[in-house]
This record gives structure tokens, sequence and C-alpha cells, in this order.
């Protein structure tokens, strides 16, 4: 198996982490980067896995800015991404390793990824447009049978669970820090693609998601961070018209949702802002740089 360390970033994960980071074989090298947790999340890393490398930050710099500074923390080796509502089944990691080490034009993989029941989520797909996401809604509510799947070139997976050529992770510069959280992985995975790498859905790969630890303490503002991101994606990626007839989708959306819903009408008006302006740029101010930050240090 080729040389590679995992990277997992907490927020408030105290409850679902200590299974996360138990099913890391103790072999593999582990960094834990910690986005400003007011739990006991650093805590629960430090007895869970006392050989880990844990980094605490100041304050919460995004998903994709600790990812980037927890795959600098691991030095070499190629970076694999799990969160920490995510549980790895035995030999997942190898399967993952195998695939990328089988095809040296492929840039990231990732496993087939089921809820704590065992049903299938959606982890991989195409590139988003308006037609795709109306597509993948669809698909919500039919998802594929398991048995029909199998190893498959795509667009994306998710950054939940994943694992990135270092090679091409260098490439791109890792994540793009102006997403805050979601998009993210899409925007990482799309830029891979660029530059000529594959991503491969590799479902001989399986990981166990307790999804919504982090959107549940998110609340209410997990529809705006999620808005947020989509409309920097789109801004980035789509054609003009794709471009503004999301930001007028979301207007009429969100101005009739904040009418029916008054206790979240706040937030929603703030959504209708960011479709009406393109965007939301005080989100961006968000993901700051630790002082004296050209490495990244843990401040």
């Amino acid at each position: 198996m080729a040389s590679l360390g995992v990277v997992v970033v907490t927020w408030n994960s105290a409850s679902t982490l200590e299974a996360c980071l138990a099913s890391v074989p103790a072999c593999i090298p582990l960094v834990v980067v910690d986005n400003a947790s007011t739990d006991e999340s650093v805590e629960v890393a430090r007895a869970t896995r006392p050989d880990a490398q844990i980094v605490t930050l100041e304050r919460n710099v995004g998903f994709g800015a600790a990812c980037n500074l927890g795959a600098r923390q691991l030095g070499e080796g190629d970076v694999m991404l799990l969160n920490p509502d995510a549980i790895l089944d035995a030999g997942t990691i190898a399967h993952l390793a195998s695939a990328l080490d089988q095809d040296p034009t492929m840039g990231i993989v990732g496993p087939l990824i089921t809820d704590h029941r065992g049903r299938l989520e959606l982890s991989w797909g195409e590139d988003p447009t308006l037609l795709s996401e109306w597509r993948r809604q669809r698909e919500h509510r039919r998802p594929p049978v398991l048995a029909t799947l199998g190893p498959q070139r795509v667009d994306w997976v998710t950054g939940a669970c994943c694992l990135i050529r270092r090679v091409a992770w260098e490439a791109v510069s890792g994540f793009d820090e102006r997403y805050f959280l979601y998009f993210e992985d899409l925007d990482l995975c799309r830029r891979v693609r660029e530059h000529g790498f594959g991503i491969q859905f590799d479902p001989r790969a399986v990981a166990r998601h307790v999804r919504g630890v982090s959107a549940a303490v998110l609340g209410a503002n997990k529809a705006r961070r999620y808005r947020a991101s989509q409309l920097q994606y789109y801004r980035r990626y789509a054609s003009r018209t794709s471009w503004l007839a999301l930001r007028l989708y979301l207007a009429l959306k969100f101005l009739l949702l904040a009418a029916r819903t008054p206790r979240e009408a706040r937030v929603y008006a703030e959504i209708v802002r960011m479709a009406l302006v393109g965007g939301e740029h005080s989100g961006m101010s968000e993901v700051v740089r630790p002082e004296g930050s050209d490495q990244r240090l843990p401040r």
C-alpha cells in the first residue's frame, strides 16, 4: 500500500469522534485539526488516538482550510480525508489505496457510503448544473440498488471520505479556501480533473456515515452556508444564463420561505440578499489564516 495519511477535521464532533478515529488503523499517520470546538472533541481525540497529531485552532477557519492545514502537517504521502462522523469498514483504506496504485491517472477515489442503517448515500455524481441537481433530487427519492453498483469514473466524490493522490492534491494546491463549507469537494474534484486526473467511485470500499452532526449544530445557518457555496460554485463554473437562473430561483424561493417561516426569516432574508448581489463576500472573510501563517501553524 502506498504511503498515505488521514486528516480528520473536527468541529463540535465529540459525540461521534471516538468511533471514527478508532476505525483508522493504528499504523497509518493521523492528523486531527480542530476548528475551535466548544465541546470535548480535542479531549476525545487525544484519548482515542494518543499517537495522532492534534492541531487546535482558535477560530473556525472552514472545512477546506482546515483540511489544507492537515495535509501539510502530514508532510508526504497521499491524503485521505475522513469526516468525524464517518466510520471506515475493515479494508476500506487498503481498497482505496489499491485503486490509486492500479491506475496512475486516477487522482481521487471515494468509497461507497451508507448511513448507520446501511442505506445508500449518494456520495458521487456529475458536475452540478441546474439540470443535474434536479436529477439528483429525484435520485435521492429513488437511489440506485447497491447490488448494481461497480467501480466507475465520475465527476466527483464527496470529501466526507476519499483518498487523494498527493501529486494531484499539490497540482491544485488543495481546497479552494474561499468555500467555508459545502461545494469545496466538488470544486476540488473539478480542478483535479482539469489537471488530467480521473475521479473514481469504488463501492468495494465502504464507510458508514452518521450524517448531519455538524449540520445539526449549524441549525438554520446550514441553508445559508450551503447556498453561499452554491452561488460561489455557479459563479465560477456555470454559464451566465444558469448563474442568473439560480439567483432568481433562490431569491424567489427564500423570499416565500421567509414570509411563511417567521422564525427563520432572518436567515432566509440573508439568502435572498446573497442571491440578489450574487454571493456572500462576508463569508470569505471567515476563512482567516493564522498570524504569520505562511505554514498555517496552529495558533
